[in-house]
């Protein structure tokens, strides 16, 4: 905190009474810099080697970003209040930066509420700021500490100053994905489907500008290549017939060859430094989380490595160290929250390295083998990051693309290829039955360039609660029924939002917001003023739903050590555990009559009265439905979307009826959250469309 201003460096972000102002990365460094030296002047030469190192750039540079940091405070350099200019020596900042931490926490919550609250929807609900919870994430200056939304950086051993570039190693129609670089850095495999609804084949490029070699020729759909060491040739996962099996082929050519047919898992999938095993990721029985497990090549024999807690979702995307005596992996325990782990390869003691991640979407060894390099999304956007597995500390890798998932890096020196998605993220509805068919095709409720999804219709029918970040961040917005005139009724300020859920008279919304290490829940009021929180425990708190009589909100948490559904007193804060035991992705009917829940892995949907009663079996695990696959109780059956391939699916089961019919196909698209309109006539959904290209980082980049 500089004054009365909250001052955010990972994000760049500068606030105060409302207003969000961002700072260019060099600008920002130089306002770090200064404020390690509060109060003493620095001078222009330093000030140019400590955050242009190696760059040649003239003094008119460092005046402008002086100029940039003014403008931002706006602060008045013939009066200054924030930085002085020492003529013929440097700058000096007048100000002495406060951690939010050390605030008084009355003092710190007040300036943020500014004691008052909106008195027109437009306003939205004012800034804020819990400094128990950091919700509003401000940078520990003085002690070097920066505290990001979702985990927290203690001053890694180096972290890069400057985006880590990049340039494309392809451009092609279509989508290319899971890369996968050879050892020595030459090759790079990838999947490429360049037609909607196709199957993608694996295929080799150089690092230079060569056409891509294509090495799989049909079959079935495939996923995860991996390099052998000796870079010969690549093992792939295949699905065929609902089979799950492991083949290899030759990067010259040829014949794929069948291993073995693998149980049912999520991705992933390694080869071992020494070439004699191979990792990956299965569920070892129905009902189970899934668990990493390691082949021996040479005798095809099996070995289960990881044991993950009850509740949890399991273990995937699993990665050989440098030496071969370790795997990380990663572990879920809800829908979206994972984290690495670290496991001995030939068995033994799971240590985790980070906390509270948001959808870790791949993760690769650096070649000095002490840290790993992985996918996040801790404001809802995924960069990449890298974590010490000697001290577990975490640090941003800021990429030249906006996303970047999968990453993949050469053991011998270090480049890296990650995959760069380009996401569109709309609202759809569909209209449901009209004498037993569908009364019209998808149609778009809500669209824009940015994000926009977790659709909700209000009780009465008029108006649709969403989360968006067009205005460069995930917030609350609410909309007509039509999609219509939205305004923006939150102002978090950058944590990661989550499931908005209507109150039955629709003048509150409960959501889910990332507050440092935890998702808390809180309630908005249409109306204006700050948000409520609704629970005071330390533990996760993801919203469900708002009961159908107004008198408890129920979320998924993680409070007893396990992950379980609780339910709030809206009146009086009393927690109630009276929620199927093991269930997930709890719903409540549209006449809320019953609770419908999902049971083990693969899933069963299941349904009860909501008092207590004989539990009713709707769908089994003849079904693709997991966490991240949703599902909309109506009145007369269940509507959930299934993934397959480059498609994705919305069915609807009929209750009592054996035969799922499909009611749209979408190609590459996906989406998390559905809901039905309170008459249960409509369907309103997310529908992520996506294609993706690859970025190449040279060697020696990345350090």
């Amino acid at each position: 905190m500089l004054d009365e201003w909250f001052v955010n460096p990972d994000t760049g972000c500068v606030k105060y009474d409302g207003r969000s102002i961002h700072l260019e990365p060099r600008v920002m460094q130089l306002l770090v810099f200064l404020a390690s030296r509060c109060n003493r002047v620095v001078s222009r030469e330093e000030l140019l080697d400590t955050v242009w190192p190696d760059t040649i750039v003239n003094e008119d540079a460092l005046t402008r970003a002086v100029s940039d940091i003014r403008k931002a405070f706006q602060d008045d350099h013939r009066q200054p209040k924030i930085i002085e200019t020492v003529p013929k020596r440097g700058y000096r900042l007048l100000v002495v930066p406060v951690p939010v931490e050390d605030l008084p926490e009355q003092a710190s919550v007040a300036r943020v509420l500014d004691a008052g609250s909106a008195k027109e929807p437009t306003n939205g609900v004012r800034s804020w700021l819990d400094s128990r919870l950091a919700v509003v994430i401000v940078g520990a200056l003085v002690l070097g500490t920066i505290i990001t939304i979702g985990m927290i950086v203690r001053s890694p051993s180096r972290l890069p100053d400057t985006a880590i570039g990049g340039r494309p190693l392809s451009s092609f129609p279509g989508a290319e994905y899971d890369p996968a670089i050879s050892a020595d850095g030459r090759l790079v495999a990838f999947l490429w489907s360049q037609h909607p609804g196709e199957d993608a084949e694996i295929y080799v490029k150089s690092a230079g500008v060569d056409a891509p070699v294509r090495l799989t020729y049909g079959g079935g759909y495939k996923t995860c290549p991996a390099w052998s060491p000796d870079g010969s040739s690549l093992v792939f996962i295949e699905y065929q017939d609902e089979r799950r099996s492991l083949h290899t082929v030759s990067v010259v050519g040829g014949e794929t060859r069948r291993l073995m047919n693998l149980a049912p898992g999520p991705k992933g999938l390694d080869w071992s430094p020494d070439g004699k095993w191979l990792v990956y990721a299965v569920f070892s029985g129905r009902g189970e989380a899934s668990r990493i497990e390691v082949l021996e090549l040479a005798t095809l024999a099996q070995q289960t490595l990881t044991s993950p807690p009850s509740g949890a979702v399991g273990d995937k995307l699993p990665a050989f160290s440098i030496d071969g005596e370790s795997i990380a992996f990663v572990r879920t325990d809800s829908a979206i929250l994972e984290d690495i782990y670290l496991v001995p390869s030939g068995g033994g003691v799971e240590r985790r390295l980070t906390t509270s991640q948001i959808r870790v979407y791949g993760l690769d060894w650096l070649p000095d083998g002490e840290r790993i390099v992985f996918s996040a999304s801790p404001e809802g956007i995924s960069k990449l990051w890298q974590v010490s597995i000697t001290t577990k500390v975490v640090g941003w890798l800021p990429t030249s693309s906006q996303r970047a998932i999968r990453p993949s890096v050469a053991v011998s020196d270090g480049t890296l290829v990650y995959e760069n998605p380009i996401v569109d993220r709309d609202i759809f509805e569909i209209e449901l039955f009209h004498q037993g068919e569908v009364v019209s095709p998808a149609k778009p409720l809500i669209q824009s360039t940015r994000a926009d999804f977790a659709g909700r219709i209000s009780p009465d029918g008029s108006r649709l609660a969403f989360i968006s970040d067009r205005s460069g961040h995930s917030e609350i917005w609410i909309a007509h029924r039509d999609g219509s005139d939205p305004w923006q009724l939150s102002t978090f300020g950058g944590p990661i939002v989550l499931a908005p859920q209507w109150s039955p008279d629709g003048s509150e919304i409960a959501v889910s917001v990332k507050a440092s290490e935890t998702f808390a829940m809180f309630v908005l009021d249409l109306e204006g003023g700050p948000p409520r929180r609704s629970t005071q425990g330390n533990s996760h708190e993801i919203t469900t739903y708002w009961s159908h009589d107004g008198l408890s909100v129920t979320y998924e948490t993680d409070s007893s050590g396990e992950w379980a559904f609780e339910r709030v007193n809206v009146g009086d804060g009393r927690i109630l555990r009276d929620l199927p035991a093991d269930s997930r992705m709890v719903r409540e009917s549209l006449d809320g009559t019953r609770l419908y829940y999902l049971h083990g892995h693969p899933c069963q949907i299941c349904s009860r009265p909501i008092g207590g009663g004989e539990e009713i079996i709707h769908l089994t695990d003849d079904f693709d439905l997991d966490n991240e696959h949703p599902y909309v109780p109506v009145e007369a059956g269940i509507v959930y979307f299934r993934s397959f391939q480059d498609q994705r699916e919305m069915v609807y089961q009929e209750h009592g009826s054996e035969r799922p019919r499909v009611l749209a196909r979408f190609d590459r698209s996906d989406g998390s959250y559905a809901s039905a309109s309170p008459d249960g006539r409509s369907i309103i959904f997310d529908n992520e469309t996506y294609e993706s290209d690859l970025v190449i980082v040279e060697s020696g980049v990345v350090q």
